[in-house]
């Protein structure tokens, strides 16, 4: 089961692999439609053609495999596109037999697709099928016919793009407290570095743990605990900038304030700003680090904690 459940993630995480669909679907609809209807010549030899692409397709995605450019799949997309609506063209009712696999590409570039990109897509699917209307199969309401595809597809487009876009917040979001999260924190951090590295500007960050932390979850209880994690996000978010400072939750009560143009004596004084935050008299200690021009992220990052740390022992002995 566990065996089962890791291919499928494997599937559905890898737009590449996911793609295989497409082909495997589109022989199995191609074979299993050419017994059920009297087909003229020169529409088998279509379908003959079509159920032949498709081996060929998929022989040549399994024989890539990791290979593949990235790009492939969005030329794929236009291939299935030019596919399906070539397949609906011949059908005896076209709009029947083959136009609902559109539905499976407009499922796909929802899924995997920037929304642009997927709403291009779709765009050029529907164009397409109202060509295949003109020139296809006679269908007695080719307007009904259309609208019954894609406007159905784009109903499916719409919620699948939303739950997309929610589920993407969620995984770079921390619940609790509203911020971001670690994951969200480590692209912003390597973003912020190119970008000051490509213009030559300062960079810094702080690191920020709450004082005695532990100490208030065993005497007082978890949830007084993410209360005061909570607070102290509202606090900290309040007193930063708005132009491009950026605060996250990189775990349990570690925070990171990321400065973009900000050099060392800069940052000192936003760690004034947010040392005063203390709700119910609880501290916090920060330390802070300056890109030295050549480090990594990690090695920058390092340097703030390690600073952070000296800080939280200063504290604990005076």
């Amino acid at each position: 089961m566990i065996a089962i459940l890791s291919r499928f993630q494997e599937l559905v995480y890898s737009p590449s692999t996911a793609a295989l669909f497409f082909p495997v679907a589109a022989f199995i609809a191609v074979v299993s439609v050419m017994p059920g209807a009297h087909w003229s010549r020169s529409s088998l030899v279509v379908l003959y053609f079509a159920a032949g692409g498709a081996v060929f397709a998929v022989a040549l995605r399994l024989s890539l495999g990791r290979h593949a450019p990235d790009w492939n799949v969005y030329l794929e997309m236009v291939m299935s596109i030019i596919f399906i609506s070539l397949l609906a063209a011949v059908g005896p009712r076209g709009h029947v037999n083959f136009a609902v696999m559109y539905f499976w590409l407009i499922l796909f570039v929802a899924l995997y697709f920037r929304p642009r990109i997927a709403l291009s897509y779709i765009a050029l699917a529907g164009l397409s099928y109202v060509v295949v209307l003109g020139v296809g199969p006679s269908v007695t309401k080719p307007v009904i016919a259309w609208f019954s595809i894609f406007g159905t597809g784009m109903v499916l487009a719409v919620v699948v793009l939303g739950l997309v876009q929610t589920l993407h917040q969620m995984g770079r979001q921390d619940v609790l407290t509203g911020l971001p999260n670690r994951r969200s924190w480590e692209d912003r951090v390597e973003e912020e570095i190119e970008r000051a590295r490509r213009d030559g500007t300062p960079l810094s960050l702080a690191v920020i743990d709450i004082d005695h932390f532990k100490a208030v979850n065993d005497r007082d209880g978890h949830h007084v605990g993410d209360r005061l994690l909570r607070e102290f996000a509202t606090g900290w978010s309040e007193t930063t900038r708005t132009g491009g400072d950026f605060l996250a939750r990189i775990g349990g009560d570690e925070f990171g304030y990321l400065a973009p143009g900000s050099d060392e004596m800069r940052v000192q004084r936003a760690v004034v700003r947010l040392s005063e935050v203390t709700p119910n008299g609880v501290t916090s200690s920060i330390g802070t680090a300056t890109w030295d021009g050549v480090e990594s992220a990690a090695e920058f990052f390092r340097r703030a904690d390690e600073a952070m740390y000296r800080a939280k022992r200063r504290s604990r002995a005076a």
